[in-house]
This record gives structure tokens, sequence and C-alpha cells, in this order.
């Protein structure tokens, strides 16, 4: 019937997505695993040379929940939480909108998405593409759909159009020319979750959550860009293409996630076990360093459980709350004196960006 037909096509799209990721895995740049060479929780201000706290304003106006998107230019910082999209300027001060919910002129639905390119920002709400000027929020155009899209990007004057498979876990991607509303190209990327798919500096990565092989889309293709070799403790691929039990797999690797590039450094966030792991490479020499998240952020007062959120391509940015209930960020001394500026923060004030600049000498 036609629920068997729709479990043959989704199994047919992971076999052919499974070869096509296993003749990109011999081109690609394969790093050994560091996680057990550097498991003695060393001081991480070795690889980080400051980190500086910018407190978004808190007004009426400006006033935000957790933030779900960032996007950080020389001038400016966007951020959206699951309401609306606002712009700051590089020293945290609101300066407007970027469009509104609703149904009027130049007003987006619920928005899955957020991207720019120069001066103007993207806003998906799954069925439209709406642009505004970065600088004054002002409206310019709604480019819709012809078939609803989950998540949709700009990146170097190419649309990518995002959409689950339904019952597997898949993100099949679309190239398009909205403007003619045709279709470039359509490909299956075998398995991917929400927190894999990301946008940093006007480029767009993925990473396959149990192989630990990241892509990059550039010039209107997905090309392999790196794989991290976790050896035995890699998770075998039957983990998403069955139903088996999760206590099987305890001590594997999995949930690669939030890859970012800045300053000829590439992060990512990974779990063994219920221990949450960083890794950064450095890109010139393939050296590697892999740490618990939890240290890291206890030296630095970033919140737990958080890998960067962003890349300009220069810095990594994390976003944190601006009072944080966790105990420890009045007991541990602050590395930076920026810092005191969060001492009389309010529980309801607005989030801070935290802006890291990597050692230059790290892992050289």
């Amino acid at each position: 019937g036609k629920m068997k037909k729709i479990l043959f096509v989704g199994l047919a799209l992971c076999v052919l997505a499974l070869g096509c990721m296993e003749e990109t895995q011999e081109e690609v740049k394969v790093i050994p695993a560091a996680f057990e060479e550097n498991n003695s929780s060393p001081q991480y201000s070795d690889m980080v040379s400051s980190v500086e706290f910018i407190p978004l304003e808190t007004t009426q106006a400006s006033l935000l929940g957790d933030i779900e998107q960032l996007i950080v230019t020389e001038d400016y910082i966007v951020v959206s939480d699951d309401m609306a999209v606002k712009c700051f300027d590089a020293d945290g001060k609101y300066l407007h909108d970027i469009g509104r919910k609703g149904r009027g002129h130049g007003e987006y639905n619920n928005f899955t998405s957020i991207s720019y390119s120069g001066n103007v920002v993207y806003v998906c709400d799954q069925r439209a593409l709406y642009s505004y000027e970065l600088s004054t929020g002002k409206f310019i155009e709604k480019k819709e759909f012809d078939e609803p899209h989950y998540k949709a990007f700009v990146v170097d004057g190419y649309v990518y159009c995002f959409n689950w498979i339904d019952g597997i876990k898949f993100y099949s991607y679309q190239l398009k020319d909205l403007s003619e509303k045709r279709l470039i190209y359509e490909n299956n990327i075998n398995p991917s979750t929400e927190g894999n798919l990301c946008y940093a500096n006007g480029s767009l990565m993925l990473v396959e959550p149990f192989a630990g092989l990241f892509y990059k889309f550039q010039n209107g293709e997905i090309l392999p860009f790196l794989k991290y070799d976790m050896g035995n403790k890699a998770m075998p691929v039957e983990r998403f293409t069955s139903k088996l039990d999760y206590r099987n797999y305890k001590g594997m690797a999995d949930l690669f996630q939030f890859p970012f590039v800045a300053d000829g450094y590439f992060t990512f966030g990974y779990t063994i076990g219920n221990e949450m792991r960083l890794a950064v490479v450095n890109l010139t020499n393939d050296k590697v360093f892999d740490f618990n998240r939890l240290n890291w952020q206890l030296e630095y007062k970033l919140e737990p459980y958080l890998s960067p959120t962003y890349s300009d391509g220069k810095y990594f940015y994390q976003t944190r709350r601006a009072q944080s209930p966790v105990e420890y960020f009045d007991n541990v001394p602050s590395k930076y004196s920026t810092f005191n500026r969060l001492k009389n923060a309010q529980a309801d004030d607005n989030p801070v960006v935290c802006k890291i600049q990597m050692n230059k000498g790290f892992l050289k």
C-alpha cells in the first residue's frame, strides 16, 4: 500500500545517501580523534587570548527571550528568539527590528531561519523568503516558494532550501533560483538533526551526527570538509537506520554539532556517553585539542554545555543569560574585568554576547 511505498522510497534514499557518503569519505581530510590524549583538563586559557562580554541593551522594544540564531558583522549584531529578529550595534545598543510577525505588508509568519548577504538580512518563514536592509530594517521584497521549505539560507548568491524527509532523519536540500522558481539541484543528506545545520559568516556547514563527517556548501555544491575519526568509539550506522535501543551504544561518540571556523581554527561539539566535549582543529597543521566542555565554561564564565554559537571568520561567539542561576559564576574568579559589568544584571535582562578570540600560538 501507500505506507509500504513511502518506506521503500525512504530506505532507497538512505542507501543512496550512504553510498554517496562512502564515496566522499575517500577524498575528505581525516583527522584522528584526540579525546584520549587531552583528557587531563589543562588550563584552557592557553587556547583563548581574550573573552569580551557584550550585554545587549534591555528596553521594552528590544526585550528578547533565549537567543536561537545569531549573526555578527563588523558593525551589527543580529539576534532572533522565537518571536522576533532584532538588530543591535557592535556595542550592544538596540537599533531596530528586522521585520515583524504578522500578515501585513513585509511581515512574516513563524520564521525558521535567518541569513545575510551584504547589507541584506533574509528571513524564511517556510512559505517565503523576506529580505530587509540590515542597517535600517527596511523591508525590500518577499519571494514566495513554490512549495513549503523548513529552512532557507542565502549563501554566495545561492538559495539553499531544506526539508525533512518524513520518517527518516534526512535533510533534503534544494538549490533554487527564486526569481524564476527554478530547481537547479537537489540532493539528500544522510542523516542529520536540526542542530547540525550551521550558518555562520555567510557560509553554511552540515555534519552527520554519528560519523563526525562535516560538509560545506560552496558555489552551489555540497563538498566534504573534514572527518573526525573516532575509531572504535564511532557510532555504527545501524544506530540511525533502525529502532535499536540507544543504551546498546553507551560510551560511543554521538551528536556531532555546531561546526564553526574562525581565524584558521575549526571547532565543534560532540558527546561520549554523558560527557559533552569540544574539539579544536588547527587547519594549518591538523593538530587537535579535545576536552570536556564543562571545564572550559567554568574557567571563562560561559554557560555550561554550549559550543560557540557563531563565527564571523575572526572571532567565535557564544550567548549566555545576563544573570545566570549557576552558582559557580560567583565562586570562580573571572579572568577578565569586563565580566564585572554583569554583576548588577537582573534576571530579566537581555542575553549577553561573548566574543572569544583564539590564542594565535595555540596548537602551532
